[in-house]
């Protein structure tokens, strides 16, 4: 189904929307008050019209943030921007307001491109019709506040007083590209856009008129600064540019970072390949000022990092970062995806920094020789291998202690692979950076076979489509049985609960069969309820037990394959159907009460995170989990609280074949019936991992947003526990995108508890294009400096992903 929409006939291939690409952006830098600019000679239609543009955020702060506005006199008058607490507030003001729209939605995802297109038509008899928001091709319909104006009203848009783009007030941070605008129709999403065939909203070229005061800019002519303002509409309504500089090096605003991912061979010189780039990540920079597009860094005290917004686990990759200001503790490297906003570049186990002041690298929290100390104007460039592990660092072109990154030949240090990293810059109090990582062309030329660091170059992943493997339905009770459609699969495994009401979780399986229920806040064994009674090509049948009147319900699904087999891969046969292009298997067997058995779990790849019951007996013991960070002698209950009990090789040593159980009644008791819910992780559709609390509070009220987690992708449902403490507060935190379908994600469940979902500012997330943030203070999701282990999978994988 298509976001914002009930017409699935909308997904269209990029060849069918005619291959339309968008070759550069403008960055717009607000200390610089960078804008655009054009007063009409000429009054276009006031009632009537159309804006369309891309955007990349350069800031999430808590201050306004202008998109575009006229200016009658020095006020703003019709106006749209980034308001305070990052929703959109789009507005038209004379002596009052003659409409405005706050969203509730926020956005504050600074890794992705937006689209955003703002429709006006006073004339329309439905006054909810008369002004239009759409954001990645769905419509916003929930607002905090909502006027819209009466009818036939002239708003000051298309008049002849100064219009302006990037500023309202005070100006904008970020990207923009691609921006048109249609006088005197009132058009819709499709008019610039489209869904493609993985759902994914895309970028067309407008072909209808554009009216008096109608035009595009490209914003890809960079001949001259002057030259960025031409208008190819054909009406020549050109717009003057300020504060913009397309001079070479790091002041140059006309980038390659752009909403499609090209096509464009990389010789490693940088400017050339388009894409989504990596800039650094003001989610995980703390102490710092980011700037020029997240391309400059300058620390405001000692000791403190920022990283990048894209991280790498295969492929080779280059990057430059050019010393400013100089200043105690400057270094430059690559880290594993952070656990902790405070983590130093070179700080951890899994991380190395080139340091200047010495030319030593740091390395797991040590330091020791290494190359040539640098300083102001010094450009540093890194080469990262990230299949072998090897990192190199070069001073003004030269490869230091002797290092080539072409062949391989002396690193500076080997790093684990098989993990995330990320690129990161580092200072003292005033030291500053600015980074590169291709988006402009680069001071020296990569190493043969490095590349610059964005979507378009990123491996393409397994699952381009995850809507087809996992997905989460909301839907209504009706007091008797009813058909859930729309999956885009059929469902191996049905875990639903009622969301406005108390009432059990409820799980069934293809495996165990229809009707065989098992319940996630409770030890019981299997029962057989009137549930899910038949699995479907795009969904199930609903029986009457779980299907009450006036219930919301909400469905988490995954896809195992379409056949059962027996496996005999371990000492203990077991029924196995498994998925393992998306690492997924439904395991049962019987357990033989024996020490140090195995059983063969068909994903195909070393699973991450397993969640077993016991299905017959009358001992009822917990849910078991397994999760790859807690390890094989540590077992979690889902159903409880607890952060779980040490049990000696409670699960073997999991593999790509099999995973162990002992003899213990929750895995392995004799005679008694069992399954398993078996996960690996698969890079850019699933991921397990931890994360450190982080609450650091303002002076009186309110708090800081804790700490950001990478996934590769943008997260469609997520699983949190804290694992460090237990205690009424510590349960299994269930969040998905659907609950609401924006952000902040507000709804919360919870796998140990019956309990109605509950909107508790302080167990809030923000899912975001590459990973998620943790938003409130409740010790279940960020109980500082507790470890939280995490469970997410994707709605899409980053290389194609929008800004959340």
């Amino acid at each position: 189904m298509i976001p914002g929409s009930a017409n699935p006939l909308l997904l269209v291939s990029a060849a069918e929307a005619g291959g339309y690409t968008i070759d550069r952006s403008l960055r717009f830098n607000q200390g610089d008050s960078a804008y655009l600019s054009r007063t009409p000679l000429s009054a276009g239609n006031s009632k009537e019209w159309s804006l369309s543009f891309w955007v990349k955020r350069g800031t999430s702060t808590s201050s306004d943030v202008g998109l575009f506005s006229t200016f009658a006199g020095s006020n703003p008058a019709t106006t749209a921007y980034f308001n305070s607490v990052s929703g959109i507030t789009f507005y038209d003001y004379s002596s009052s307001y003659q409409f405005r729209l706050l969203t509730t939605q926020i956005f504050l995802d600074c890794s992705a491109w937006y689209h955003l297109v703002f429709i006006v038509d006073t004339t329309h008899a439905t006054a909810s019709e008369r002004v239009r928001l759409y954001v990645n091709g769905s419509r916003i319909t929930v607002f905090d506040n909502e006027i819209y104006p009466p009818q036939g009203v002239d708003t000051d848009w298309n008049s002849t007083t100064e219009h302006q783009i990037g500023n309202h007030a005070t100006y904008f941070s970020g990207y923009l590209a691609d921006i048109y605008h249609i006088d005197g129709q009132a058009l819709d999403q499709y008019s610039f856009g489209f869904f493609d065939e993985n759902g994914i909203w895309q970028p067309k070229a407008y072909t209808g008129s554009y009216g008096t005061n109608g035009f595009h800019l490209p914003l890809n002519n960079n001949s001259t600064a002057a030259a960025l303002g031409t208008d190819t509409s054909g009406n020549n309504n050109d717009w003057t540019v300020n504060n913009i500089s397309v001079a070479a090096g790091a002041d140059n605003d006309s980038l390659v970072d752009v909403p499609t991912n090209g096509t464009e061979t990389d010789t490693g010189s940088g400017g050339e390949v388009r894409g989504n780039y990596a800039t650094l990540n003001p989610l995980i920079s703390t102490s710092s000022t980011l700037s020029n597009g997240n391309l400059d860094y300058a620390s405001t005290a000692t000791y403190q990092s920022s990283y990048g917004t894209i991280a790498v686990r295969t492929g080779k990759w280059y990057c430059e970062g050019t010393v400013g200001s100089f200043a105690t503790d400057a270094t430059i490297g690559v880290s594993s995806a952070p656990f902790s906003t405070t983590t130093f570049v070179g700080g951890s186990a899994t991380s190395r920094g080139y340091e200047g002041a010495a030319g030593r690298i740091y390395s797991g929290g040590g330091f020791f020789a290494y190359g040539a100390t640098y300083g102001a104007g010094d450009v540093i460039g890194v080469a990262f291998d990230a299949e072998t592990g090897k990192l190199w660092f070069a001073k003004n072109g030269t490869w230091q202690a002797s290092g080539n990154p072409a062949t391989g030949t002396n690193p500076a240090v080997y790093l684990s692979t098989g993990i995330d990293y990320l690129f990161g810059v580092a200072a003292g109090n005033g030291g500053t950076w600015s980074c590169n990582f291709g988006q402009r062309p680069f001071a020296y030329t990569a190493p043969s076979g490095f590349k610059a660091l964005n979507t378009a170059n990123l491996p393409a992943p397994v699952v381009t489509k995850p809507s087809e493997y996992m997905d989460v339905k909301l839907y209504s009770g009706n007091g008797g049985t009813q058909t859930i459609t729309g999956l885009e699969f059929s469902p191996s495994l049905v875990w639903y609960k009622s969301r406005n009401n108390v009432g059990n979780h409820a799980l069934f399986d293809v495996v165990r069969g229809a009707t065989k229920r098992l319940i996630s806040n409770d030890t019981a064994a299997e029962d057989t309820r009137s549930g899910v009674t038949a699995f479907n090509s795009d969904g199930w049948t609903e029986g009457s037990f779980d299907n009450q009147s006036g219930y919301t319900y909400v469905a988490w699904t995954w896809d195992a394959g379409s056949s059962t087999v027996t496996n005999t891969d371990g000492s203990i046969t077991s029924s196995v159907r498994a998925n393992p292009s998306a690492g997924f298997s439904i395991v049962t067997w019987t357990g033989n009460g024996s020490l140090n058995q195995t059983i063969g779990h068909g994903c195909g790849s070393t699973p991450s995170f397993i969640i077993a019951k016991m299905r017959t007996g009358s001992t009822s013991p917990n849910w078991q989990v397994y999760h790859q960070v807690t390890g094989s002698s540590r077992t979690l209950y889902l159903d409880t609280t607890t952060t779980g009990d040490t049990r000696s090789n409670y699960w073997g040593t999991p593999s790509s074949t099999t995973f162990g159980v002992q003899s213990y009644d929750g895995v392995n008791a004799n005679g008694y019936t069992y399954v398993a819910y078996v996960f690996a992780p698969v890079a850019g559709y699933s991921s397990f991992g931890y994360y450190t609390g982080e609450v650091t509070f303002f002076t009186g009220s309110g708090f800081t947003p804790g700490p950001f987690i990478y996934t590769g992708f943008k997260p469609r449902w997520i699983l949190i526990k804290n694992i460090s403490v237990s205690s009424a507060s510590t349960n299994w935190v269930i969040k998905d995108s659907s609950r609401p379908n924006y952000d902040p994600a507000t709804g919360s469940l919870y796998a140990n508890l019956a309990d109605a979902e509950d909107n508790i500012i302080s167990k809030y997330i923000e899912i975001h294009s590459n990973g998620f943030r943790i938003r409130g203070i409740n010790e279940g999701i960020n109980g500082n400096g507790h470890a939280h282990i995490y469970a997410a999978f994707a709605e899409h994988p980053f290389k194609y992903a929008r800004a959340r």
